[in-house]
This record gives structure tokens, C-alpha cells and sequence, in this order.
């Protein structure tokens, strides 16, 4: 469960938004329950009441670490926003060591009840220690 708060109006590429901050209510409890919350930023548009942009991570890391990560959302069906990319260049901090991670995803053909997934690499992985 998260919680909700109004952090009031941001302009992005000359539209104004809604914004909200999302924060986990009860962080222990979902690290209990082996629930993922979201912990981050959510851009509303204020026609539609839709989400079009999210930025933030999942929530709790225990052995797993999570990258900053932002969505855009779009209307694809003139009804529903669905994801159209999302993308994350973060430093993965574990004990003894970070790991950079960028990725960048992009959402198409929209099928109901079907997908195709290609997954590829462009870099190399690159572990660095801690400083």
C-alpha cells in the first residue's frame, strides 16, 4: 500500500501536469509480505486524470537492488494509456561492490491478451567497487 501526496503542478514540454508523490505506507510490512511498492513520482494529466509519466524504484531491496526508472505513458487506443518506454541509468549499490545498469525499453503493437518479448544488449556489464 502507498501512500499519496499532492506536490501541485509541473510543466513539461509546455503542458502542465498534476504531481504526486507516492511513498510506501507501511515499507516493513511489505518486506514481511514480499510485496514490491512504488517510491517515486507520478505526472497526471489534469483533462484526463491518466498517468503519463512515472519516475522512482520498487521497493523494499533486500538481496535485489532496483534502478531509478522512468515510464512514460501515452493513449493508445484513444481510451487507455499504456507504457510506451521506459528507461534507467542507475548504480546498483550491493555490499562490496555497485554495478551500473542502463536499459531502455520500448512498448509497441499494442495486442490484446498477446506479446512478443526480444531482449538485447548493447553494453557490457561493468562492475565497480565501491569507493
Amino acid at each position: 500500500m502507498n501512500l499519496i501526496s499532492n506536490e501541485g503542478r509541473e510543466t513539461v514540454d509546455g503542458r502542465d501536469y498534476l504531481l504526486f508523490r507516492i511513498t510506501p505506507a507501511d515499507l516493513a510490512k511489505a518486506k514481511i509480505d514480499h510485496e514490491r511498492v512504488f517510491n517515486g513520482l507520478a505526472w497526471i494529466d489534469p483533462d484526463t486524470m491518466k498517468i503519463v509519466k512515472l519516475k522512482g524504484r520498487a521497493l523494499p531491496e533486500g538481496n535485489q537492488r532496483f534502478p531509478m526508472f522512468e515510464t512514460m505513458r501515452a493513449s493508445i487506443d484513444k481510451t487507455h494509456f499504456f507504457p510506451v518506454s521506459t528507461y534507467a541509468d542507475d548504480v546498483l549499490e550491493f555490499p562490496g561492490f555497485n554495478i551500473r545498469m542502463r536499459m531502455s525499453v520500448r512498448y509497441s503493437e499494442f495486442k490484446k491478451f498477446t506479446s512478443d518479448v526480444k531482449i538485447s544488449d548493447d553494453d557490457e556489464i561493468s562492475i565497480d567497487s565501491p569507493e
